[in-house]
């Protein structure tokens, strides 16, 4: 793995405590270019706490929600980067896009129950190149490894 995506990890790792596997490598390389990496790591905030969930969440559609959403209502600011959910067997960082509200409350699109949020806002001037980065599915569930 990356230098940079390596340094990323261990600072969630080290902020929440969670020592968790992450999606595929290859996959999150592509995904998170160094630039979108650096960005995350001197941009990111975390969450843990008290959440929303949209009222037809769907699994595996956060990114094209948040786009979608962010794009019609003003109140909600789009958030990408990675989530984790205690729930998930697998134990998992997933790279993962929500929304933040007006009052800075996370606004879950799926229907998981995530615990720990890590990421940054996406501003308009970079919408379209994480969009376009996003636009790849994730691996399918036996494609996932851990790797520490």
């Amino acid at each position: 793995m990356r230098a940079d995506l390596q340094k990323l990890l261990a600072h969630i790792a080290q902020a929440t405590g969670v020592e968790a596997a992450h999606q595929r490598e290859d996959f999150v390389e592509r995904v998170l270019s160094v630039e979108r990496a650096q960005a995350l790591l001197s941009e990111g905030r975390l969450w843990n706490g008290p959440r929303g969930q949209l009222e037809h969440a769907e699994n595996a559609k956060c990114h094209q929600l948040a786009i979608e959403i962010s794009d019609r209502d003003a109140r909600y600011s789009w958030w990408c980067g990675f989530a984790w959910a205690a729930a998930d067997k697998r134990n998992l960082w997933t790279l993962h896009s929500w929304l933040l509200d007006s009052d800075g409350r996370v606004l879950e699109l799926t229907i998981a129950r995530r615990n720990w949020y890590f990421g940054k806002a996406i501003h308009h001037t970079e919408r379209s190149a994480w969009a376009e980065a996003l636009r790849e599915d994730p691996p399918d569930l036996p494609a996932f490894i851990l790797d520490r």
